[in-house]
């Protein structure tokens, strides 16, 4: 693909490890901006591994104003956008002229963490998709009280792998990102330098597993709900609100965290409804837009 140009604007593919710098460049003052780290986890964890399939960035030589990851996942392609600094507003369009001119034919989800790369996709004539929202609260949080006949022990390795498994894939069925779980998906996440195998809780009824939490420390004292799992034959006794406290309480006494925070999909309404029940306060969105090549 040749580059689209202008007033000085181009986009190209990007090219590791040259463009390593001011990518991370991009990133680093959108997070200053944001006080949130700019790309999900698993676009970081594909941009750390130096795929050569990357993205695009847009910017002049040496003074880069965005970047757009790229991975494929399940047959679809997937864009998160980043764009900062002076200009951002043209390097969004830049960029969405790029995947276009690449992507011709098929519909590309776009994830926008910012009003700018959200408008210029609008502009673009792209749809709302999924709506993704960071909410969170001080630590810590009320003590965790199980539903009748339920009990919330941590995981154990690797006694209760399967156990996992069978409540993720059910709480999860369908799910575009989250579904169809294996023993080597298990491995790779707990595989992360992040992985804190204390961290990790599974809920039992009568010996059956029904739910799991699934915790992960970040910098700051912020800890996350990494993960809430409740099967749907478990759903509606209290068990999800059980197994959020759960986590809370292991973050806050036992990796000092004095922020708990998670990501809920909008649409899911009864879940955002339930951790704003918790104290929990909307912090941030991210958008996916789909946009038409």
């Amino acid at each position: 693909m040749g580059p689209v140009w202008c007033r000085h604007m181009r986009a190209r593919r990007v090219m590791l490890p040259d463009d390593r710098a001011a990518v991370m460049g991009v990133l680093a003052r959108a997070e200053e901006r944001d006080g949130f780290p700019a790309l999900s986890e698993e676009a970081g964890v594909g941009l750390a591994a130096g795929s050569g399939d990357a993205g695009w960035v847009a910017g002049p030589a040496g003074r880069i104003g965005g970047f757009a990851h790229r991975r494929l996942h399940r047959g679809s392609v997937v864009v998160e956008m980043v764009v900062a600094g002076a200009g951002a507003g043209r390097a969004a369009r830049r960029l969405i002229e790029a995947i276009r001119e690449e992507a011709s034919g098929s519909t590309v989800r776009v994830w926008a963490s910012d009003p700018v790369t959200t408008a210029a996709l609008r502009g673009a004539g792209a749809r709302v998709g999924r709506r993704l929202v960071r909410l969170q609260r001080p630590l810590p949080a009320d003590q965790a009280e199980p539903p009748e006949e339920v009990r919330i022990t941590p995981f154990r390795f690797p006694v209760d792998e399967g156990a996992y498994l069978v409540v993720a894939n059910d709480a999860f069925a369908g799910h575009p990102e989250s579904s169809g779980w294996t023993r080597a998906t298990f491995a790779e996440r707990a595989a992360r330098p992040w992985f804190d195998r204390d961290g990790l809780f599974l809920a039992w009824h009568r010996g059956t597993p029904v739910g799991a939490s699934w915790t992960k420390v970040h910098p700051g004292g912020v800890g996350e709900i990494y993960s809430i799992a409740v099967r749907p034959s478990a759903a509606g006794r209290g068990l999800g609100r059980a197994l959020v406290l759960t986590g809370f309480e292991y973050l806050a006494e036992r990796r000092g965290s004095t922020i708990g925070m998670l990501w809920a999909d909008r649409a899911n309404r009864a879940a955002v409804r339930l951790y704003e029940r918790l104290g929990m306060q909307e912090v941030r969105e991210r958008t996916e837009m789909l946009l038409e090549t």
